[in-house]
C-alpha cells in the first residue's frame, strides 16, 4: 500500500478534540477546533495556539463559516453542541479578550450533530431530536426555522442541492419515449389521491417547485435518505440505503454523484434518478464507527473513525490506498493549504499528517462506473443452507436429537435473536455475523471482517487465549465454541439447516463434546461463509430453547446488528436476567462457573458505568469501550490487546498505568 501521509507533529491543544474547521481573516489562514469540554481553540498555520475560550455547556460537534451576507455583513462562525444550541459569533471578536456570540438558536430538543452555512444566508441543522432544520433569518436576525422530521433516531448531516437536479435527471432517464412518458403522467394523475395517502410513497410528482430553488437531503440513523422542499414536505425517501446508521453524505459537483459512509463500513456512491438512489460503487474499508468524512478529489476521499486509524479510499480504483494510525478515534480531518490533513482525536491530539508523495495517479477523466448490483451472496446470509451429513462423516448419529424451530417458535426465537429499527424480526438481514472464522497470520488472533460481532468476537478471543498455547489454535476456537454452549445449557448444538423463505431452522443436540467437535470438524463447520452466523444460531438455541432459565424481554442483537452487553453477559456467565443484571449492575459479580474472564467497561460517557463487573482478581478481560468489545490479557508490567477487528494490528502491548484502552 502506497503511502502519501506521514504523521510529523503532534500535539494537545486541549482534552478529547470532537472537530476542526479551517477559515480566513485578514487574509490569513487559521483553525477552529472544538473539543468535549465546550471550549473553542484557535491555532494558526503554524499550529500555534492564538485563542481558547468556553463557548458552549457541552461538546462542540461541529462548526461552518457563513460568508458575508445581508444578515451577516462581516460574516460569522456557527458552532453546534451537545448542549443542543446553535451559536453564531463575530469572526473579529473571537481574537479579543470578549468573544461575542451574535446569535443563539434554541429550537432543536437535543444534541445538535451537525451543522452548515448556506450561501444565500441560510443554515442548516440536524440533530440527535430525529429533526434537521433549515434556519432563516430577516434583517433583525430575527429566526424563522423549518423542520425536516424523521420518525426517530439521529439525523446526522443534511445537505441541500438544487431541484434542477432532480429535473434534469428525470429529463434524461424519460425523454427517449415521450409518448411513454405522456402516458405515466397520465397514470400519475389518475393515482395522486392515492399516493398522498401513503406516507411511505415518493412525492416528488406532487410538489410545486420551482427549478432554480433548493431542495434539501437528511441522512439518518435510520438509515434512510430523504429529499425535502423548503417548506418541510417531504419529496421522497429511500429506505436501508445503508445497513448502518448513515454517518455522513457529500455531493461531487464534478461527477453528479452523492456519497455516503455509514456504521456498516462501506462507502457508498449514488447517481440520483426519478425517485431513487442509484447505487454505483461500494467500496468496503475495515474500520467502525466513522467519525467524519473530508473530500480530498472527486475520487478520494478521507475516513476518520473510533478506531484510530485515517484512511485514504480511491472510488476510481474502488479501493483503499492509504491507512495512516493515529491510535485514538478520529473526529475530524482538515486539509491544509499543501494538502497535508489535520486530524483531531479523542486523546486531545491534534496531528499534522504530512504530504510526502503523490499516490499514483487516478484517471483525470471519470472512467464509466458500472452500476454494480449489491452482492449480497459475499456478505448477507443465504436464504438456505444445508449442511449434508454424507457416508464420509463418522459421528454417531445415535447420540445426537435434531431439533427443528418451525412457525410460532420460529417467530419467538427470531424476535429474540434480532429486531430491526423497523420492529421487524428477519434473521436474513445480519450480514455483519456472516463471516468465515479466521486467525491472522501466525497469531491465535481471530479475524472479525465487519463491525457488528465484536461482542462475540472478544468472548471466544478470550476463551482462545485462555487455552494453553501449545494447543492447536483451530482446537482451542472449537472448544470456545463448546465451552459457552455448555455453560449456557449443559448440551452442545450446532445448526445444520436455514431456511429463511420457509422459516426453518435445524439444530444437532448432543450432551457429548467430542462427537460435537468432529461434527464441526468433519462438516468443515468452521470454514462455510456463513459459520460465525451460524455457531451465534447455535449459542442462542442454547439459551432460548434448551435452558430453562430466564432472560430480558429483549433481543440480544441490537438493531444495527451490533452485539447486546446481555449477549456478552449470557456467554460468559451462562446465564442473563434482570435479576442477574441488577447483581452485575451493583458490582463485581464473581459467584459463576468460570473466573479466569472478567468483563471491564472503560470510556464510557455515563462515568458511572466504567469499572470491572465481573471477575476483578482475573487476568483476561473482555472490555467494553465506546461501544466496542475486545480482549486483554494482563501481565505484571503490561497489558495485551486481542482486538479482531483492528487484527491487522496484530496483539500488541499496552501500558497498564494510563492507557485508555485499559484504564477505566
Amino acid at each position: 500500500m502506497e503511502k502519501g501521509y506521514k504523521i510529523t507533529k503532534t500535539f494537545k491543544p486541549s482534552h478529547d478534540l470532537r472537530t476542526i474547521y479551517s477559515f480566513e481573516f485578514n487574509n490569513n489562514k487559521f483553525y477552529l477546533i472544538g473539543d468535549r469540554k465546550s471550549l473553542l481553540t484557535i491555532i494558526d498555520s503554524n499550529l500555534a495556539i492564538i485563542k481558547q475560550f468556553k463557548a458552549h455547556e457541552n461538546a462542540i460537534t461541529s462548526i461552518s463559516y457563513m460568508k458575508p451576507c445581508a444578515n451577516f455583513p462581516e460574516g460569522a462562525l456557527f458552532t453546534g453542541s451537545h448542549d443542543n444550541t446553535i451559536k453564531a459569533w463575530s469572526i473579529a471578536s473571537l481574537f479579543t479578550d470578549d468573544p461575542k456570540c451574535l446569535k443563539c438558536f434554541t429550537a432543536h430538543q437535543s444534541q445538535i450533530s451537525f451543522i452548515h452555512c448556506e450561501d444565500d444566508g441560510s443554515v442548516l441543522s440536524s440533530s440527535f431530536d430525529s429533526t434537521a432544520k433549515l434556519w432563516t433569518f430577516n434583517d433583525k436576525l430575527e429566526e424563522k426555522c423549518v423542520t425536516f422530521q424523521h420518525e426517530n433516531l439521529a439525523v446526522w448531516e443534511v445537505l441541500s442541492i438544487p431541484y434542477k437536479l432532480l429535473l434534469i435527471n428525470k429529463t434524461s432517464q424519460n425523454n427517449s419515449d415521450h409518448e411513454k412518458e405522456n402516458e405515466n403522467n397520465n397514470e400519475n394523475e389518475n393515482n395522486n389521491e392515492n399516493e398522498n395517502n401513503n406516507e411511505n410513497e415518493n412525492n416528488n410528482e406532487n410538489v410545486n417547485i420551482n427549478e432554480n430553488e433548493r431542495v434539501y437531503i437528511t441522512a439518518g440513523a435510520d438509515k434512510s435518505l430523504r429529499i425535502w422542499d423548503k417548506l418541510g414536505k417531504l419529496i421522497f425517501k429511500q429506505e436501508k440505503v445503508h445497513d448502518g446508521p448513515i454517518r455522513a453524505i457529500r455531493y461531487i459537483l464534478e461527477r453528479d454523484i452523492f456519497v455516503t459512509i455509514s456504521n456498516d463500513s462501506y462507502l457508498r456512491e449514488w447517481k440520483l434518478l426519478p425517485n431513487t438512489f442509484h447505487l454505483l460503487t461500494t467500496v468496503p474499508f475495515e474500520t467502525f464507527y466513522i467519525y467524519t468524512l473530508k473530500i480530498l478529489t472527486p475520487f478520494r476521499f478521507a475516513i476518520g473513525s473510533d478506531d484510530g486509524d485515517v484512511v485514504i479510499v480511491d472510488t476510481n480504483e474502488n479501493k483503499i490506498i492509504d491507512q495512516i494510525s493515529i491510535d485514538s478515534s478520529v473526529w475530524g480531518i482538515e486539509e491544509t493549504e499543501d494538502h497535508s490533513l489535520l486530524t483531531v482525536s479523542e486523546n486531545g491530539e491534534l496531528n499534522l499528517l504530512e504530504k510526502i508523495a503523490d499516490y499514483p495517479k487516478s484517471s483525470d477523466y471519470p472512467i464509466p462506473l458500472k452500476v454494480e448490483e449489491y452482492e449480497k451472496s459475499e456478505i448477507l446470509c443465504v436464504d438456505s443452507l444445508e449442511m449434508i451429513l454424507d457416508d464420509n462423516i463418522s459421528i454417531n448419529k445415535d447420540l445426537f436429537e435434531t431439533v427443528s424451530i418451525v412457525g410460532e417458535d420460529y417467530e419467538k426465537f427470531s424476535n429474540m435473536v434480532f429486531v430491526n429499527e423497523l420492529n421487524e424480526a428477519n434473521l436474513n438481514e445480519l450480514y455483519q455475523w456472516s463471516q468465515t472464522f479466521q486467525f491472522f497470520d501466525n497469531t491465535d488472533l481471530l479475524i472479525q471482517k465487519i463491525a457488528g460481532p465484536c461482542g462475540y468476537f472478544a468472548v471466544l478471543q478470550s476463551h482462545i487465549v485462555s487455552y494453553s498455547k501449545e494447543i492447536d489454535r483451530t482446537d482451542r476456537l472449537i472448544n470456545s465454541i463448546l465451552d459457552v454452549e455448555h455453560r449456557i445449557c449443559g448440551k452442545y448444538a450446532i445448526c445444520t439447516f436455514i431456511n429463511f423463505e420457509s422459516s426453518i431452522l435445524k439444530f444437532m443436540v448432543t450432551d457429548n463434546k467430542e462427537e460435537a467437535k468432529k461434527l464441526i470438524i468433519e462438516t468443515n463447520f468452521l470454514h462455510k461463509k456463513q459459520s460465525l452466523y451460524l455457531s451465534v444460531l447455535s449459542t442462542l438455541f442454547c439459551a432460548l430453547n434448551i435452558s430453562q432459565k430466564p432472560y430480558p424481554n429483549y433481543p440480544f442483537i441490537d438493531p444495527y446488528g451490533n452485539t447486546e452487553m446481555a449477549f456478552v453477559w449470557l456467554c460468559l456467565i451462562g446465564q442473563v436476567s434482570d435479576e442477574i443484571i441488577n447483581m452485575i449492575e451493583k458490582g463485581d459479580l464473581s459467584m459463576i462457573s468460570q473466573k479466569e474472564i472478567g468483563l471491564k467497561v472503560v470510556k464510557n460517557p455515563n462515568k458511572n458505568l466504567n469499572g470491572c463487573y465481573l471477575n476483578k482478581e482475573g487476568k483476561i478481560f473482555v472490555i467494553h469501550r465506546l461501544n466496542h468489545f475486545y480482549t486483554c490479557i494482563q501481565k505484571e508490567t503490561e497489558v495485551i490487546v486481542y482486538d479482531t477487528l483492528n487484527y491487522k494490528k496484530g496483539p500488541y502491548p499496552i501500558t497498564r498505568d494510563n492507557d485508555s484502552y485499559w484504564c477505566e
